[in-house]
């Protein structure tokens, strides 16, 4: 028996969903395929061990108009080989994506195929949420990463029977610690961020308010992402912003998370809402889940975040600012109680026990 997994990109935080696929099939003599894009993983050590394999295929996704993508070599290894299950990245622009499922609606191949997907976040349009709802209909089943992203498709008329919660966490949870109770500091206050500083995340807001900063207490802010080339210190009146490049080991992002107050990201946040509660670091973000990758899904305010109001902007964040300010000393001297907070689909044991009982009623 043969199985296909095609994810878009080989990244970090994919490894535990790509390991559990592997060791399942390995324990169970089923050949493993991955189908995937390696193009910029030189500085990912982690995710690199499974190029060069025997059962890696590189394959670079070619776009057509920005957003619509063909992934080379999917559709003629499904049809030459003819696997028993096929996961597929999930995305609605995936054109060739749509082919198989056609294909296989109209009984042309017989391999089950299962979407791996994040569904719909609830903010579409409705031409667009309907569009997607009729592509995850197509398919045999379907990979989300939240039990809000599964009852959201429920209550828009996909089966439950054929949605599968598979949870998602960060890269070697369990080398990062739990901060310890901090003494409470007057005068100052920490801020964090960690990972692809990008428009829809306003981040800009950020460093705007640190750059005019004036209250009584001193402000800093720290930015660790993947698109930061150079470390830089910009000091202010009353604040500090601080860049550095992307860093990978556990060992030295903890260093950063035991230093800080809160995590901060004013939208659309995403694993880095894991890193933080993992290590019972509170985060300053509004709380509306469609607005937001699956992992928003833990922020709860008050006990593991501060709410930023709507509409997001410069006014509202620091207002956000000067609460957590304030709040400072109720988080810091209970981190167990954030770490708590964190769902249970957001870590790694349960990534693989979900991911091990969907192979499992598929080949077993």
């Amino acid at each position: 028996m043969n199985f296909l997994l095609n994810v878009d990109h080989l990244t970090s935080y994919r490894k535990k969903q790509i390991e559990t696929f592997l060791n399942f099939t390995e324990k169970n003599n089923i050949k493993f395929v991955l189908l995937a894009n390696s193009k910029n993983i030189k500085n990912l050590p982690s995710i690199n061990e499974f190029v060069g394999k025997n059962y890696f295929i590189k394959s670079q996704p070619i776009k057509f108009f920005r957003y619509y993508i063909w992934q080379p070599k999917l559709i003629s290894y499904i049809l030459k080989n003819k696997p028993k299950l096929a996961v597929i990245w999930g995305e609605v622009t995936r054109i060739n994506s749509w082919i198989i499922l056609i294909l296989k609606n109209l009984k042309l191949i017989n391999t089950e195929i299962a979407l791996w997907t994040h569904g719909i976040y609830g903010r579409e349009n409705y031409i667009v949420k309907k569009f997607r709802l009729i592509y995850l209909s197509l398919s045999d089943h379907i990979l989300v990463y939240s039990s809000y992203s599964k009852n959201l498709l429920v209550k828009n008329g996909i089966k439950k029977e054929k949605i599968f919660v598979i949870g998602n966490s960060i890269e070697k949870e369990k080398e990062y610690k739990l901060r310890k109770k901090k003494l409470y500091k007057k005068k100052i206050l920490n801020l964090i961020f960690i990972g692809r500083v990008s428009k829809r995340k306003k981040i800009k807001f950020v460093k705007e308010i640190i750059e005019n900063w004036n209250e009584d207490f001193f402000l800093t802010f720290t930015i660790i992402g993947p698109n930061i080339k150079y470390p830089k210190e910009t000091e202010y009146k009353n604040s500090k912003l601080i860049l550095k490049p992307a860093i990978y080991d556990p060992k030295l992002i903890q260093n950063y998370l035991d230093i800080a107050d809160y995590g901060i990201c004013p939208d659309n946040i995403g694993l880095f809402c894991i890193t933080c509660l993992n290590s019972g670091l509170p985060i300053i973000c509004h709380n509306t889940y469609p607005l937001h990758g699956p992992e928003g899904y833990n922020l709860i305010p008050n006990e593991n975040s501060i709410n930023i109001k709507f509409p997001i902007n410069k006014i509202n964040i620091k207002e956000s600012i000067l609460k957590a300010y304030k709040n400072k000393s109720n988080f810091s001297s209970n981190p167990r109680r954030v770490y708590d907070s964190l769902r249970e689909e957001f870590k790694s044991s349960y990534v693989k026990k979900s991911i091990n009982y969907f192979m499992e009623t598929r080949f077993l």
